[in-house]
Protein backbone atom coordinates (compact mmCIF):
# COMPACT_ATOMS: atom_id res chain seq x y z
CA UNK A 1 0.00 0.00 0.00
CA UNK A 2 3.00 2.74 1.12
CA UNK A 3 4.20 1.57 -2.10
CA UNK A 4 1.37 2.79 -4.49
CA UNK A 5 1.15 5.89 -2.42
CA UNK A 6 5.13 6.49 -2.95
CA UNK A 7 4.75 7.66 -6.72
CA UNK A 8 1.70 10.41 -5.98
CA UNK A 9 4.01 11.90 -3.14
CA UNK A 10 7.45 12.06 -5.12
CA UNK A 11 5.83 13.23 -8.32
CA UNK A 12 4.12 16.15 -6.13
CA UNK A 13 7.22 16.86 -4.35
CA UNK A 14 9.11 17.08 -8.17
CA UNK A 15 6.44 19.55 -9.74
CA UNK A 16 6.40 21.51 -6.78
CA UNK A 17 10.06 21.73 -6.99
CA UNK A 18 10.22 22.14 -10.85
CA UNK A 19 7.83 25.11 -9.87
CA UNK A 20 9.58 27.01 -7.35
CA UNK A 21 12.69 26.31 -9.66
CA UNK A 22 10.97 28.24 -12.32
CA UNK A 23 9.70 30.94 -10.20
CA UNK A 24 12.98 31.28 -8.99
CA UNK A 25 14.75 31.89 -12.12
CA UNK A 26 11.43 34.07 -13.97
CA UNK A 27 12.32 36.22 -10.28
CA UNK A 28 16.42 36.53 -11.06
CA UNK A 29 15.59 37.76 -14.37
CA UNK A 30 13.04 40.06 -13.40
CA UNK A 31 15.93 41.33 -10.99
CA UNK A 32 18.76 41.24 -13.58
CA UNK A 33 16.23 43.23 -15.85
CA UNK A 34 15.06 46.13 -13.46
CA UNK A 35 18.81 46.41 -12.35
CA UNK A 36 20.20 46.60 -16.24
CA UNK A 37 17.35 49.29 -16.40
CA UNK A 38 18.13 51.04 -13.38
CA UNK A 39 21.78 51.18 -15.16
CA UNK A 40 20.88 53.05 -18.20
CA UNK A 41 22.07 56.42 -17.70
CA UNK A 42 18.81 59.59 -17.23
CA UNK A 43 18.03 62.88 -17.85
CA UNK A 44 16.88 64.15 -14.86
CA UNK A 45 14.11 66.99 -14.99
CA UNK A 46 14.44 69.08 -11.56
CA UNK A 47 11.59 72.33 -11.70
CA UNK A 48 13.38 74.80 -9.24
CA UNK A 49 12.81 78.26 -8.17
CA UNK A 50 13.96 81.09 -6.29
CA UNK A 51 11.61 82.68 -3.97
CA UNK A 52 11.77 85.06 -0.87
CA UNK A 53 10.79 83.24 2.67
CA UNK A 54 10.88 84.22 5.95
CA UNK A 55 13.25 81.46 7.66
CA UNK A 56 12.11 80.87 11.53
CA UNK A 57 15.38 79.62 12.92
CA UNK A 58 14.47 77.56 16.16
CA UNK A 59 11.71 77.40 18.76
CA UNK A 60 12.38 80.41 20.60
CA UNK A 61 10.84 83.33 17.99
CA UNK A 62 14.41 83.83 15.94
CA UNK A 63 14.03 84.38 12.82
CA UNK A 64 15.95 85.64 9.38
CA UNK A 65 12.90 87.98 7.72
CA UNK A 66 15.46 88.67 4.71
CA UNK A 67 15.55 84.86 4.11
CA UNK A 68 15.86 83.48 0.21
CA UNK A 69 15.41 79.65 -0.76
CA UNK A 70 15.59 77.37 -3.66
CA UNK A 71 12.25 75.17 -3.54
CA UNK A 72 11.15 72.27 -5.93
CA UNK A 73 7.91 73.87 -8.20
CA UNK A 74 5.50 71.13 -6.62
CA UNK A 75 5.85 73.10 -3.04
CA UNK A 76 5.47 76.46 -4.29
CA UNK A 77 1.77 76.68 -3.02
CA UNK A 78 2.73 75.15 0.39
CA UNK A 79 5.13 77.54 0.87
CA UNK A 80 3.64 80.63 -0.66
CA UNK A 81 0.83 80.42 1.71
CA UNK A 82 3.55 79.20 5.03
CA UNK A 83 5.40 82.85 3.95
CA UNK A 84 2.13 84.41 4.00
CA UNK A 85 1.42 82.96 7.52
CA UNK A 86 4.68 83.48 9.26
CA UNK A 87 4.47 87.58 7.29
CA UNK A 88 1.18 88.16 9.32
CA UNK A 89 2.65 86.63 12.63
CA UNK A 90 5.58 89.45 12.26
CA UNK A 91 2.97 92.14 11.46
CA UNK A 92 1.42 91.39 15.01
CA UNK A 93 5.05 91.28 16.60
CA UNK A 94 4.23 87.26 17.44
CA UNK A 95 6.98 85.34 18.57
CA UNK A 96 4.91 82.20 18.46
CA UNK A 97 6.28 81.43 14.81
CA UNK A 98 6.35 77.60 13.64
CA UNK A 99 8.53 76.29 11.76
CA UNK A 100 7.60 74.11 8.20
CA UNK A 101 10.27 70.99 7.47
CA UNK A 102 10.00 71.75 4.05
CA UNK A 103 12.03 75.27 4.46
CA UNK A 104 15.01 73.80 4.44
CA UNK A 105 18.36 73.92 1.79
CA UNK A 106 17.15 71.77 -1.40
CA UNK A 107 18.55 68.92 -2.21
CA UNK A 108 18.67 67.69 -6.03
CA UNK A 109 20.02 63.44 -6.22
CA UNK A 110 21.34 62.05 -9.81
CA UNK A 111 23.00 58.81 -10.35
CA UNK A 112 26.65 58.65 -11.30
CA UNK A 113 26.36 58.95 -15.51
CA UNK A 114 23.15 60.55 -15.00
CA UNK A 115 22.47 64.20 -16.49
CA UNK A 116 20.14 67.05 -14.47
CA UNK A 117 18.19 69.47 -16.40
CA UNK A 118 16.79 72.02 -14.15
CA UNK A 119 13.49 74.79 -15.43
CA UNK A 120 14.84 77.64 -12.89
CA UNK A 121 12.71 80.33 -12.38
CA UNK A 122 13.64 83.36 -10.50
CA UNK A 123 10.65 85.00 -8.07
CA UNK A 124 12.86 87.29 -5.90
CA UNK A 125 12.16 90.82 -6.74
CA UNK A 126 15.74 93.20 -7.66
CA UNK A 127 17.71 90.26 -7.71
CA UNK A 128 19.81 88.26 -10.85
CA UNK A 129 20.41 85.10 -9.45
CA UNK A 130 21.56 81.73 -10.52
CA UNK A 131 22.08 78.06 -10.00
CA UNK A 132 26.09 77.46 -9.62
CA UNK A 133 26.50 73.82 -9.15
CA UNK A 134 30.26 72.93 -7.74
CA UNK A 135 30.14 69.73 -10.58
CA UNK A 136 32.67 68.77 -12.98
CA UNK A 137 32.25 68.59 -16.78
CA UNK A 138 29.83 71.39 -17.59
CA UNK A 139 29.63 74.28 -19.75
CA UNK A 140 30.10 77.65 -18.96
CA UNK A 141 26.48 78.48 -20.33
CA UNK A 142 25.15 76.24 -17.38
CA UNK A 143 27.35 77.52 -15.27
CA UNK A 144 24.55 80.03 -13.32
CA UNK A 145 27.01 82.92 -12.85
CA UNK A 146 28.48 86.16 -14.96
CA UNK A 147 31.97 86.24 -14.60
CA UNK A 148 34.44 87.98 -16.39
CA UNK A 149 33.72 88.25 -20.23
CA UNK A 150 32.08 84.84 -20.08
CA UNK A 151 28.45 85.14 -21.51
CA UNK A 152 25.83 85.67 -18.27
CA UNK A 153 23.59 82.58 -16.77
CA UNK A 154 22.06 84.65 -14.30
CA UNK A 155 18.56 85.29 -14.74
CA UNK A 156 16.36 88.36 -13.61
CA UNK A 157 13.21 88.67 -11.47
CA UNK A 158 10.94 87.02 -13.09
CA UNK A 159 12.82 85.62 -16.01
CA UNK A 160 13.23 81.37 -16.65
CA UNK A 161 16.74 79.63 -17.73
CA UNK A 162 17.38 75.98 -18.41
CA UNK A 163 20.55 74.53 -16.78
CA UNK A 164 21.95 70.55 -17.73
CA UNK A 165 24.77 69.44 -15.79
CA UNK A 166 26.39 66.04 -15.80
CA UNK A 167 27.12 63.66 -13.23
CA UNK A 168 30.60 62.38 -13.53
CA UNK A 169 31.18 61.42 -9.65
CA UNK A 170 30.18 59.94 -6.90
CA UNK A 171 29.41 62.81 -3.77
CA UNK A 172 27.94 65.71 -2.20
CA UNK A 173 28.39 68.62 -4.29
CA UNK A 174 27.27 72.45 -2.86
CA UNK A 175 24.52 74.48 -5.62
CA UNK A 176 24.59 78.59 -4.67
CA UNK A 177 23.49 81.59 -6.24
CA UNK A 178 26.36 82.47 -8.64
CA UNK A 179 25.11 86.21 -8.82
CA UNK A 180 26.19 87.26 -5.40
CA UNK A 181 29.10 85.47 -4.23
CA UNK A 182 29.08 88.61 -1.08
CA UNK A 183 28.88 86.79 2.57
CA UNK A 184 27.66 90.40 4.11
CA UNK A 185 24.14 90.40 5.11
CA UNK A 186 23.18 92.16 1.59
CA UNK A 187 24.13 88.86 -0.28
CA UNK A 188 21.87 85.92 -1.05
CA UNK A 189 23.94 83.03 0.06
CA UNK A 190 24.24 83.87 3.74
CA UNK A 191 20.64 84.38 3.97
CA UNK A 192 19.67 80.86 2.58
CA UNK A 193 20.05 80.47 -1.51
CA UNK A 194 22.20 77.22 -1.59
CA UNK A 195 21.54 73.73 -1.43
CA UNK A 196 23.18 70.40 -2.94
CA UNK A 197 23.37 67.94 -5.36
CA UNK A 198 23.66 63.97 -4.26
CA UNK A 199 25.55 62.19 -7.20
CA UNK A 200 24.92 58.11 -6.09
CA UNK A 201 26.38 55.17 -6.83
CA UNK A 202 25.52 53.63 -10.72
CA UNK A 203 21.80 51.88 -10.59
CA UNK A 204 20.76 53.18 -7.10
CA UNK A 205 17.04 53.56 -6.63
CA UNK A 206 15.89 56.22 -3.86
CA UNK A 207 12.90 56.22 -2.26
CA UNK A 208 10.41 58.31 0.77
CA UNK A 209 11.41 56.55 3.80
CA UNK A 210 8.10 57.01 5.04
CA UNK A 211 6.12 55.75 1.61
CA UNK A 212 8.43 53.62 0.09
CA UNK A 213 7.68 55.40 -3.16
CA UNK A 214 10.09 56.86 -5.27
CA UNK A 215 10.18 60.63 -4.97
CA UNK A 216 11.92 63.73 -6.26
CA UNK A 217 12.47 65.62 -2.79
CA UNK A 218 16.66 64.36 -1.89
CA UNK A 219 16.74 65.53 1.46
CA UNK A 220 15.26 63.00 3.22
CA UNK A 221 15.70 59.11 1.39
CA UNK A 222 16.29 55.54 1.52
CA UNK A 223 18.71 54.39 -1.07
CA UNK A 224 19.29 51.44 -2.63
Amino acid sequence: MLSLLLPSVSSYENNGSRSTGRDSRRNGNRGKSDMRQRLVPQTRLYEVSAIPMPIVLNSWGDFDVNGVMFALKENLEHLSNYRDNILGLLSQNSTALPMDPLVKPLVLRCNQGDKIHVKFTNNIQGREVGMHPYLYGYDIQNDGTSVGVNPTSLINSGQEKEYTWPCLREGTYLISDGGSYDGSPTGTVVHGLFGAIIVEPRGSLWTDPTTGKPTVDGRSTLSS
